[in-house]
């Protein structure tokens, strides 16, 4: 049985046509009739990855491509391409980033530049970026941006993520300022610049949810982050890769004003720390979070996990299975709603505290025996 292209329905071949370069489209099927003509021309979602200057093929398709990869040297005409949602430039030069303007590329809602060979064009395009310039952008990797000459960039409230590398640790309440949304930010300082505490803007409740603090490799500074994480209170994923002076302070800091933190990341060397220190450090994390993380990670964490026996253990629904290796080490138990709870399988507690109270739950309370006084 043989099937011929032009036989199947349109829906079909346009979904063949998706999975087609854009070269193949050009060299194979352009011109060779009106209906696959119309069919190509109705492909609205196509990518170019350019390894050169483009040919008169993929111009022909310009303003169908929404996605561009450019790793090449050479110059690259960026106009004709008016429609492009992602631009992704592995090797930036002069001529690619002065193309980068919002009358170029008004579109643009992905940007990436992690390697860039201009700094003063860097420099240019990362001001606009942070001007709101692109109304349209949620995503920008810009590689190593300073900060600007006049210290300040206009309010950009589209942008929701950005990864920098930047020299100024100084660059992040600047850039939480500017980014009024943000929700993901990611930047590396490989300078020693300290904080400038006394010019630190005000910001209220700023929505970040993810922050990555990434400290140059090798550096033994130890930054002021502490005046960082009282700017991003509603942050729920912090990963902090840095020098610190004292680790039980910085896990006390983050355990008073990050409250809706449920991941943490902390890459230091844990050998180092005693059994007393991981005992205290234990103390300021959450009950359950912290079994999950660190329950059967390696033989010390078990063996550490089981000298913890004065935990303090709110309790506000009736889902309490997921707490069953912490009741042992449980000593101060919270009820903070009226709920139903086997109240005798807390054998080691010795404080209890109600503040919903029942007939039914007073009544358990009353046949506790293993309550120890």
């Amino acid at each position: 049985m043989r099937s011929v292209l032009e036989n199947l329905p349109n829906e079909l071949i346009i979904e063949i046509f998706g999975y087609s370069k854009i070269r193949d489209l050009s060299f194979g099927l352009w011109n060779l009739n009106k209906r696959f003509n119309a069919l190509i021309r109705s492909l609205k979602y196509l990518s170019l990855i350019l390894t050169k200057d483009c040919t008169s093929e993929e111009l022909l398709f310009s303003e169908q491509i929404i996605r561009m990869v450019i790793v090449t040297l050479e110059s690259i005409n960026l106009n004709p391409f008016i429609n492009l949602r992602s631009l992704v430039l592995n090797l930036a030069t002069e001529n690619h980033l002065k193309q980068i303007q919002s009358i170029v590329l008004p579109n643009l809602v992905y940007l990436s530049l992690p390697l860039s060979f201009d700094s003063r064009s860097t420099k240019q395009l990362a001001s606009e970026v942070f001007s709101n310039r692109f109304s349209s952008l949620r995503f920008a990797d810009l590689g190593v941006i300073d900060m600007p000459s006049n210290l300040s960039w206009s309010q950009s409230p589209s942008l929701r993520s950005i990864r920098i590398f930047s020299p100024n640790i100084n660059i992040i309440p600047l850039i939480l300022q500017s980014c009024t949304q943000l929700t993901h930010f990611q930047v590396r300082i490989t300078g020693e610049h300290p904080l400038d505490i006394p010019s630190l803007p005000i910001i209220s409740n700023h929505p970040l949810k993810q922050f990555i603090f990434l400290q140059a490799q090798h550096s033994t500074i130890a930054f002021n982050i502490a005046n960082i994480i009282y700017l991003i209170p509603n942050v729920k994923q912090l990963d902090l890769r840095l020098c610190t002076i004292s680790f039980i302070d910085l896990i006390k800091l983050i355990s008073k004003y990050l409250i809706k933190l449920n991941r943490l990341i902390l890459n230091n060397d844990y050998d180092i720390f005693s059994i007393g220190t991981f005992i205290e450090i234990f103390q300021y994390l959450n009950l359950i979070s912290f079994f999950r993380a660190f329950d059967t990670l390696n033989f010390r964490f078990d063996r550490l996990l089981r000298n913890v026996n004065n935990l303090i253990y709110y309790h506000w629904d009736n889902k309490y299975a997921s707490i069953k290796n912490l009741i042992p080490h449980i000593d101060t138990l919270i009820v903070c709603c009226p709920v139903l709870m086997n109240l005798n399988q807390f054998t080691h507690i010795r404080y209890l505290k109600l503040t919903s109270l029942t007939d039914e739950l007073l009544c358990r309370v009353s046949n506790i025996c293993l309550l120890n006084k």
